[in-house]
């Protein structure tokens, strides 16, 4: 028998064991995480809504970062490649931006915080744990709440891109019913319409975009990465030209001739017709206003349908990008989460999704759970996926999965047994540098209404070596 026919070690298949989670009471809430793993960030979980941050995993916690105390509690934080944070609500503003994180210390008060974006209307806001990605210079934020208002307007309906972490323009809009999004917009407004996540693929250079419940769907593109923004943009009602401001950076050349280009009193399907020179093009339609310092964004931007169903079946919320596939986190039946492989043979095209972990039974159409949060580190060479749920009945409790970095081996390692009320239990889970699990529970468990929860990353089952 030769080298090549000698048999390898098999796995060690066995079950990933977790220890007993520890669970306390918290006026601060783990909120995000820095890119390095080695620092928690926190958020007041009642008046004055601070921020905080802590290098022991949530042992010991900073005073307030904040000069001037938020408006809100702040349920999301991200932070970005230029080391400051986007900082995301419960309510009234939509983003803002800190400065100062980079310089952060334990006694606090020397970080400000601007608020980017207005809520759009009542009821409208991001749920972090799906709906605010950073990825280099790019970071996406989609809106969630509301999906029965009148007007339609109103409705959750609109997902975001910067490329500078200070200036967002509309990517995707569910309330536009036409090409390939025929059928997914927000009518009736007797249903319940809106957009659930946004999270970028790397590996495919993709955005996917989820909504949901009275129509399931699942959207992506593979050509808003490349979407070129500024805001130094002109206009002059009547007239096809357009300027920038800027007379230190090319913005236009030949390669713009023909592109969409985007912005406020710009017609809809408006291209670049000519470049006149690096600073100034003309437009294929006159623009209807007048105004400086308007928000342009030039390039394709086409959307596919990947998932469309009808309340409750694989219906999804998070999205979870990994080497091997995608993972959906489900807000239906079945429970749990699913998975579409790479269609390596197939070009880029994704796989069928499939269900990887059922996390409970049918229950009354939507299942006994709903995902809620999600997370894999990046500067892992083989990262395990974290995934949490929540409680969709009183009679069941949340839980916490992990998938193994090869995709194949999938847990339920965790059973939360508070039943009492529904969608409680842990919203927030990070895998830290120091090597533990720890996120935050929401419930009625405790006065405050939030608990931190910690626990050691369990021994993964591996291959041996050869």
């Amino acid at each position: 028998m030769g080298i090549l026919d000698a048999p390898g070690k098999p796995f060690n298949t066995s079950a990933p064991t977790l220890a007993t989670p520890t669970i306390t009471d918290s006026p601060i809430a783990v909120v995000g995480m820095t890119r390095d793993r080695k620092t928690l960030i926190g958020a007041s979980v009642a008046a004055p809504y601070q921020l905080h941050y802590s290098t022991d995993d949530g042992g010991t916690w900073s005073a307030g970062l904040l000069g001037a105390a938020e408006t809100a509690q702040i349920t999301g934080a991200v932070e970005t490649d230029n080391m400051e944070l986007l900082l995301v609500p419960a309510q009234s503003w939509f983003v803002a931006r800190t400065s100062g994180w980079k310089d952060r210390t334990m006694a606090g008060g020397t970080i400000t915080s601007t608020h980017l974006m207005s809520s759009r209307a009542s009821g409208i806001y991001a749920r972090p744990q799906w709906g605010l990605v950073n990825y280099g210079e790019m970071s996406f934020l989609c809106e969630y709440g509301a999906k029965s208002n009148s007007p339609l307007t109103n409705n959750a309906r609109y997902v975001y891109m910067s490329r500078d972490d200070t200036k967002f323009v509309p990517i995707f809009d569910l309330q536009a019913n036409s090409g390939a999004l025929e059928g997914l917009g927000i009518n009736p407004v007797s249903g319940g319409y809106h957009c659930h996540a946004v999270e970028y693929d790397p590996w495919a250079n993709r955005v996917w975009i989820t909504g949901g419940d009275s129509n399931d769907w699942i959207v992506y593109s593979d050509d808003a990465a490349e979407l070129e923004i500024w805001s130094d943009g002109a206009t002059t009602s009547g007239s096809t030209t357009l300027a920038v401001a800027s007379t230190t950076t090319t913005t236009f050349t030949s390669r713009h001739v023909g592109k969409p280009i985007r912005g406020a009193g710009i017609p809809s399907g408006t291209t670049i017709a000519s470049v006149t020179d690096y600073r100034t093009v003309v437009l294929s339609a006159a623009a209807t206003a007048t105004a400086s310092s308007v928000l342009i964004n030039v390039g394709t931007l086409t959307w596919n349908v990947y998932h469309y169903g009808r309340s409750g079946r694989f219906q999804v919320t998070g999205i979870i990008p990994t080497p091997e596939g995608v993972y959906f986190g489900a807000d239906g039946y079945p429970t749990g989460f699913h998975f579409a492989a790479r269609n390596m043979s197939g070009g880029n095209k994704p796989g069928k999704m499939l269900n990887k972990l059922m996390t409970g039974p049918y229950s009354t159409g939507t299942g006994q759970h709903l995902q809620m949060g999600a997370y894999r580190a990046r500067d892992l060479q083989d990262a395990p996926v974290l995934i949490s749920g929540v409680s969709n009945t009183t009679g069941t409790g949340g839980y916490l999965a992990l998938i193994h970095p090869n995709g194949q081996g999938v847990w339920k390692l965790w059973d939360d047994p508070w039943t009492t009320n529904a969608f409680e239990s842990l919203v927030q889970v990070f895998h830290t540098y120091n090597g533990n699990i720890v996120g935050s529970i929401q419930s009625a468990r405790t006065a405050s209404g939030w608990q931190m929860f910690k626990v050691a990353m369990p021994k993964l089952p591996v291959r041996s070596q050869l």
